[in-house]
């Protein structure tokens, strides 16, 4: 199949549908991967994107870079690339198995920190916007100096300025070993064992603090992926390891409270699930960056904890507060979505 025409019959269709919500005075919501829904507006119609078709991938296992339709499931991808010995190391802490427009459009990033964040192996998109038709940001190559960083824009802003169709990824070869270790005590007994972990061997692929309650004891889960004689040497300073990877208990939503994802400097790690209480919370050690729901109320008291620490924070399901964007901020946005979608057809 030729690659250039992978999501052809999608793009079609949104851009069909944009120009029936103009007609209709309806605005739209893109519903492309579950858990992540905020929580709309009656008269925002949702949107379903349905699923894509497995043969719609292409792969150029040589440069370690695969683009496949946007609607393809995380899961659904790495058993394809299985053929190539290849994966794209993401898992979401919560356990979905996303679609790969769907987590990027939602700002989801990757539990295995050890491979870098998600967005970074985004090296082109293709996306479907109302202002300028089908356009295709970035590259198919990972060595692209091209100009901006044009994808960035589309990732977190939940398809506001235009619905991803196809994603260009840059993957990994599949690691020769993986082994994981998992303790519990309290907060800062796993602090401390996280920290050991740091001095043994680095960069792992992730070290998780998991608290599930305020009076529940802390989880520290850390992941291994590499050669024998690494797994060796880390047996000798935490012991055999405890299961297999595939044997991880993601930490599942609790029905009725926001979640938020995030990341704070590492020096406030252990302040934030301090902090942390009413809900879930899953933090990885190395890079500072959470996972967790609150109560409305704790959620939004929370986000200004974290930017006023030099964090960043975005509200992946739940309610939607009336957030005002900061001025300099605020006349960027409005110059974007003017451009990529003048009319307000997407939510």
């Amino acid at each position: 199949m030729n690659d250039q025409h992978l999501s052809t019959n999608l793009e079609k269709e949104m851009l069909q549908e944009f120009r029936q919500a103009v007609d209709s005075g309806q605005r739209i919501s893109v519903f492309g991967c579950r858990g992540r829904s905020l929580a709309l507006d009656p008269e925002i119609r949702r949107l379903p994107l349905g699923t894509a078709n497995p043969a719609q991938l292409w792969a150029q296992p040589e440069d370690l870079v695969v683009t496949a339709d946007a609607r393809m499931s995380f899961r659904g991808l790495n058993e394809m690339l299985l053929k190539h010995h290849q994966w794209l190391p993401f898992e979401a802490p919560d356990g979905h198995d996303d679609s790969l427009a769907g987590a990027i459009s939602a700002g989801v990033d990757t539990r295995f920190r050890g491979y870098g964040a998600l967005r970074e192996r985004v090296l082109g998109l293709r996306v479907v916007t109302p202002g300028f038709g089908v356009i295709e940001v970035g590259a198919r190559v990972v060595k692209n100096v091209a100009g901006y960083n044009l994808p960035r824009l589309f990732m977190g802003v939940r398809g506001s300025l235009g619905i991803i169709s196809q994603v260009t990824l840059k993957v990994s070869p599949l690691p020769p070993l993986r082994r994981s270790w998992r303790k519990t005590g309290t907060l800062e007994e796993m602090a401390l064992a996280a920290e050991s972990c740091l001095h043994l061997a680095h960069p792992w692929a992730e070290i998780r603090l998991t608290r599930r309650d305020v009076e529940g004891p802390t989880e520290l889960w850390a992941e291994w992926h590499g050669i024998t004689e690494t797994v060796n040497k880390l047996e000798q300073g935490l012991d055999r390891p405890s299961q297999s990877p595939d044997g991880t208990a993601a930490m599942a939503p609790m029905a009725g409270l926001s979640t938020l994802g995030g990341g704070v400097p590492r020096r406030m790690s252990l302040e934030l699930i301090q902090r942390w209480q009413g809900g879930p919370v899953t933090l990885e050690w190395q890079t500072g960056s959470f996972f967790g729901q609150l109560p409305s109320e704790k959620a939004w008291e929370m986000m200004i904890w974290v930017r006023e620490h030099a964090g960043g924070v975005r509200i992946l399901s739940g309610p939607i507060w009336d957030q005002p964007r900061p001025p300099a901020l605020e006349d960027a946005w409005r110059r974007l979505k003017n451009a990529y979608d003048p009319q307000g057809v997407l939510f």
